[in-house]
């Protein structure tokens, strides 16, 4: 909740507006913000010599980085958008940015009901900068006893992810995991590759390899495709519901399971308001870090959940792929059918993953798979006239889900 701006002076409070003259390291400067609205819309004047204070002289309570940096799982007091109550905030696991502000109880020190950044730094807690003390603009800065945010100058610097430096100047590590090959790297977010650390960091281009990130099919190698901003095998895609095995949907080329509470939902995703498990936007609250995960060892926490470590894809629950030696959601297609799986009934032939039936008319197919395709297989309706097989072939804002363009 963005509220109007208090100046730090011992005699005035109020609007930190445009002809209203306030002071910034010393020195008096005209505000950029509005008209004056306060003390009968004043006019500009030079800042009493011996009444004004200078409210930005302590650059020892500012988080470095930015105003998004944090220390990934990290805690600060904010301003809840309820009723500008004290609120609580966690910092992502990638340490760029905060988390949904929660509405708390008033901590020890301090008195009121509504958030008081002023009695926050005074009790030695990390609070968010709601005065916009360093007027930079932002309200999501920090300010008081918060832990530092850890500089780079090159990946070499971060262990466990990459920096964010450019030349000649230091940057922020941004956490990320290990990796094996460049699939590791898919649950981390879009454009992000193996390195030859073993760690999952940015991709370069051009895409000579088509491995890297991508905005176009043109920019991945032949037989490759872009899909979430990744050169990606179609092979390891959906682009029809049926792909994704019983009570699955295809939402822009990933597998989702279709629920109807969190229960039918893989580990560290909930039951969304559309019927589909999605992972939540601002994580869950059930850990912080991973000695928070109640069965001690063998679990790391993610996102706020505590997902089991693994070997293979085999130790994990259904509907679950290790992933970067972690269970997380599968969101590849299921195959029915190929090397390492089972054959298909006598009547059936194989293709692509599918157990197909063979047609030379559509009366040769049978239930919902009504339609006797170009390649001579019974199809879905919905896989010979799709409305789109991709999110690209919708309208900005929406997704393809089911082989329909909607918004979730």
């Amino acid at each position: 909740m963005k509220r109007n701006i208090v100046i730090a002076a011992p005699f005035l409070a109020g609007l930190l507006i445009s002809g209203c003259w306030v002071t910034w390291d010393g020195e008096c400067v005209l505000s950029p913000f509005g008209e004056c609205e306060d003390w009968d819309d004043v006019d500009p004047e030079p800042c009493p010599d011996d009444d004004w204070d200078d409210w930005d002289d302590d650059d020892d309570d500012y988080v470095p980085g930015g105003p998004s940096a944090c220390v990934p799982g990290a805690m600060r007091y904010c301003d809840s958008p309820t009723y500008c109550s004290w609120g609580e905030q966690r910092c992502n696991d990638q340490g760029t940015g905060w988390g949904e502000c929660y509405e708390v109880a008033t901590p020890a020190g301090c008195y009121g009901y509504i958030y008081d950044q002023d009695c926050c730094v005074a009790v030695g807690a990390c609070c968010q900068d709601w005065y916009d003390s360093d007027y930079d603009g932002s309200y999501d800065d920090s300010v008081g006893n918060c832990e530092e945010v850890p500089t780079c100058a090159s990946d070499a610097d971060c262990a466990g992810g990459y920096c964010t430096a450019e030349e000649g100047e230091l940057g922020l590590c941004i956490s990320t995991g290990a990796c094996a090959s460049d699939a590791d790297c898919a649950a981390y977010g879009p454009g992000l590759g193996c390195d030859d650390r073993g760690v999952c960091a940015p991709e370069e281009s051009p895409c000579p390899t088509g491995e890297c990130g991508c905005t176009t099919d043109d920019e991945c190698a032949e037989g490759m495709m872009c899909v979430a901003s990744l050169c990606t095998s179609p092979e390891s895609v959906c682009f029809f519901d049926l792909e994704c095995g019983d009570g699955g949907l295809c939402l822009d080329n990933e597998c989702h399971a279709g629920c109807a509470d969190d229960s039918a939902c893989p580990t560290g995703q909930t039951c969304s308001a559309s019927g589909l498990c999605l992972e939540p936007a601002q994580g869950a609250d059930g850990c912080v870090f991973s000695e928070d995960c109640s069965a001690g060892t063998g679990f790391e926490c993610i996102n706020g959940t505590c997902h089991a470590l693994c070997a293979s894809s085999e130790e994990c629950a259904e509907g679950e792929a290790c992933q970067s030696g972690v269970c997380r959601a599968s969101t590849a297609p299921v195959r029915e059918c190929g090397a390492g799986l089972a054959e298909c009934a006598t009547d059936m032939v194989c293709h692509q993953g599918l157990c197909r039936l063979p047609c030379v008319a559509s009366i040769n197919c049978r239930e919902d798979l009504s339609v006797c395709g170009d390649e001579g297989f019974c199809l879905h309706p919905d896989e010979v006239a799709p409305e789109c097989t991709r999110g690209t072939d919708c309208a900005e804002g929406q997704v393809c889900l089911s082989n329909a363009c909607t918004t979730l």
